[in-house]
């Protein structure tokens, strides 16, 4: 005996088969990766209702949920959005549709802002959230850092005691490499004088050392890539410069993912595939953790709605 409510309100007890549940979207996973534990899950179906991941089970057991079904090919690997920490999405506070369409299609589903300087200072100091420090010399960093920022943004003179200082104080360094590649790639287009071009490459070497010494030395790195400095829909190219200096892949992936959701205070609710988050969800063609230079996105997914669907080119 089980209660059904029917269309008109009308509460009838009677006897009846159990209804599979139902759901948004079921999506069929040859293979996530559980960036928490570093581990490849296999055959897994994600299902998604009211825009967050209801639960994760194995594909064969969601042939009961009643839903749309997204089939991945062999060849991809489904991973939580990706997450970055630093862009400008509305230079001089002129908002744009365009730039934040650019780099959610590119699978970046969740983005810090650092745009109109007074109402986010206001803001936080009135509620005591979190503040990233824009900082390039040690002075600045350590006066950020003294000053108890969350964050340093950039970080390009970054030296061994600063960095020490934050490894000790647990502040984030946000270092926003890959931008430095296409300002030297902006100057080779336009022509620029070879001494242009060559103190561009000279600021980039140096500040890739620096950024490779402190996190050698502990400091901790998460994604970032001045969105709007760095094209907007290009955001991807950070996971190339943060594996030149040294990251594993799996550290760049958590550099986007929880590691970046830690620092922007949404933890339980991004950079996870587990119940309860937002469905947000991207699939790459090939394995991730292989190579980060690799990243070729397929599909990406925004609170259960599929914005981008071209994984056909995954199969083999």
């Amino acid at each position: 005996m089980r209660p059904l409510v029917l269309a008109g309100g009308l509460l009838v007890i009677g006897c009846a088969s159990p209804l599979p549940p139902q759901a948004d979207l079921v999506i069929i996973a040859p293979r996530f990766l559980d960036v928490a534990r570093g581990e490849v899950r296999r055959d897994q179906a994600v299902i998604i209702r009211n825009g967050t991941i209801d639960a994760i089970e194995a594909a064969p057991r969601a042939s009961r949920v009643r839903a749309p079904r997204l089939q991945l090919p062999e060849d991809s690997t489904l991973l939580p959005g990706f997450i970055d920490a630093h862009v400008h999405l509305a230079w001089e506070g002129v908002p744009s549709d365009e730039p934040a369409r650019a780099t959610l299609l590119a699978g970046f589903t969740t983005v810090r802002s650092a745009d109109t300087v007074a109402a986010i200072v206001d803001e936080a100091h009135r509620r005591g959230v979190r503040v990233a420090a824009h900082a390039q010399g040690p002075l600045a960093i350590r006066l950020a850092a003294n000053a108890g920022v969350d964050s340093i943004e950039h970080g390009a003179l970054i030296d061994a005691d600063t960095a020490a200082l934050l490894t000790a104080k647990r502040i984030a360094l946000v270092p926003t490499l890959a931008r430095l590649d296409t300002a030297i790639e902006a100057a080779r287009a336009r022509n620029a004088a070879p001494d242009t071009i060559s103190r561009l490459e000279t600021l980039r070497n140096e500040t890739f050392a620096r950024v490779r010494a402190a996190h050698a030395l502990g400091a901790q790195l998460v994604f970032g890539t001045d969105g709007g400095v760095l094209p907007h829909g290009e955001n991807a190219r950070e996971f190339r410069a943060l594996a030149e200096i040294g990251l594993s892949p799996l550290e760049t992936i958590r550099a986007a993912t929880i590691d970046a959701s830690k620092l922007i205070g949404w933890e339980g609710r991004v950079g996870e595939i587990a119940p309860g988050r937002f469905a947000d969800l991207v699939a790459v063609c090939g394995d991730p953790l292989a190579s980060p230079a690799s990243f070729d996105v397929a599909l990406v997914i925004a609170r259960g709605r599929v914005l981008r669907d071209e994984t056909a080119r995954c199969a083999p």
